[in-house]
This record gives C-alpha cells, structure tokens and sequence, in this order.
C-alpha cells in the first residue's frame, strides 16, 4: 500500500533541466531565486499554476554544473 501510496505521490512531481544556479551563499536567496525560475517557466506554461508545494535541487552541488530542480 505505501509504494501505492508513494506513486501516486511522485506523478504529481516535474523536474525542470537547465536553470542556472545562483553561487550565492545565501540558502534563502537560492530558494527565491529557484521558485522565480519556476514560476516564469511554469507561468510561460499554463497561466493559471498554483504555487508550488516544494521545490528542491537534485544531486550534489558542484560549481561547474546545473543541477535539475524537482518541484
């Protein structure tokens, strides 16, 4: 029943490819700046998007690649 569960939870899930991150040292201007990112992409998509539970960067961070936002 939880890998059910978990499923269903997961199709709800994006993952977006190519948003510059920020080197800033700042995790809260990272998170603004990720959610605007989004926002404008997903805004560009279907006006009408609500907010966004969570968004999070996959992987490790590593100064020479962009990681891939989950929302």
């Amino acid at each position: 029943m939880t890998e059910v569960q978990e499923r269903l939870e997961s199709a709800k899930n994006i993952i977006i490819a190519g948003i510059f991150e920020p080197h800033s040292e700042n995790m809260g201007e990272k998170r603004e700046n990720d959610r605007c990112d989004v926002m404008k992409v997903l805004s560009g998509i279907y006006p009408l998007t609500p907010q966004p539970e969570r968004i999070m960067r996959l992987s490790k961070y590593d100064g020479k690649k962009t990681r891939p936002l989950k929302v």
